[in-house]
Parts: structure tokens; C-alpha cells; sequence
């Protein structure tokens, strides 16, 4: 899983621009048809591969969205347990990304907060970061999301001055394999 969170950050944190996968302004499906998003005009995606599963990135060239979802099925599942399986599962995403960033940036991070997004339950995580160069300071947040048969790890960052368009993309995107 930490080689996973790495390849994460090292996909956000890049400068080099991602081959176009998709035209500017069209909609993207996300691996699984697990999600989708109409890409604004100018923005890019890529997806890698990882060992927790494929992860798409999402540019613009200043501001990146990374989406990494999984397959779960919490139906049946009793709202105490859901309960603790989004704090246990989370964890180590949030430490991976944390960590990640550390490694190159000096970063200040709120508490993770409870919070609902797209509907369901969810944690977030907050940061500010500073990596000493022009486009600084960076801001940024991940958020794991526990559908009732999907999770997703949805990170965002972005100069703080250019944030909104990575902030306005995170809140168009359908998880379509949460219901």
C-alpha cells in the first residue's frame, strides 16, 4: 500500500504534463466504470497502474486530481462496522499521502474530519505545503469515500491561488459504483 500512496504523490506532485487520453470537455469513465467526469477544456488523464489498483490522474498541468476506487460491497454490512471500516481503512491512505509529501515539501495538515461527500460517508484531510519554488504555497486535500459498493481515494492539489478548478472537478465527478 505505500508504494501505492508514493506513486500517488509522485503523479501529483509531477511537472511533466500527461499525454492527452482524453479531448478537452469530454466526459471520462474512470477504471471499472467506477466513476465518471467531463473533463474541462485543458485538462489530461492518465491512468497508472498500481498494487492497489489503477489510479487516475486528472491535470491540468497546474492543478491534478487523483482518484484511486476499489470494488467493496458494504450492503449488508451494520452501520457500527461501516463505522469503523471507514476510519481503519482510510488510514493508511492518508499516512501514505502524508508521508509522501513530507518527503519533499514542508507541510502543515488539519485533522481528519468526518464529513459526507457525493452522499456517503467520508473522512477528509486538509493540507498546506511548501516545496520552495514559484508555486508555492500548495494546497491540497484527500478524501476517502465509502460508497455501499465502492471506496475511493480522491486526492487534490494545486497552488493555492490556481486550487478552485481541482476543487470544482473533485465535485463533478459521479461515483458511479458507490450505489
Amino acid at each position: 500500500m505505500r508504494g501505492t500512496i508514493r506513486l500517488l504523490a509522485a503523479l501529483l506532485l509531477a511537472r511533466v504534463a500527461a499525454p492527452a487520453a482524453a479531448q478537452a470537455g469530454t466526459p471520462f469513465t474512470g477504471p471499472e466504470r467506477l466513476y465518471t467526469v467531463r473533463l474541462p477544456a485543458g485538462w489530461r488523464s492518465r491512468v497508472d497502474p498500481s498494487p492497489e489498483g489503477p489510479i487516475a490522474t486528472l491535470t491540468d498541468g497546474t492543478a491534478y486530481v487523483n482518484v484511486l476506487a476499489g470494488r467493496v460491497d458494504l450492503t449488508r454490512t451494520t452501520p457500527a462496522l461501516r463505522s469503523a471500516m471507514l476510519e481503519e481503512g482510510s488510514k493508511g491512505y492518508f499516512q501514505g499521502w502524508l508521508a509522501s509529501l513530507r518527503d519533499v515539501a514542508r507541510v502543515r495538515a488539519r485533522p481528519v474530519v468526518r464529513t459526507r461527500a457525493f452522499g456517503y460517508p467520508a473522512l477528509r484531510l486538509d493540507v498546506t505545503y511548501l516545496r520552495g519554488d514559484a508555486r508555492d504555497p500548495r494546497t491540497g486535500y484527500a478524501l476517502w469515500v465509502q460508497g455501499d459498493r465502492a471506496s475511493y481515494f480522491i486526492v487534490a492539489t494545486a497552488p493555492a491561488a490556481a486550487f478552485a478548478p481541482a476543487d470544482r472537478l473533485v465535485a463533478a465527478l459521479r461515483l458511479d459504483g458507490a450505489r
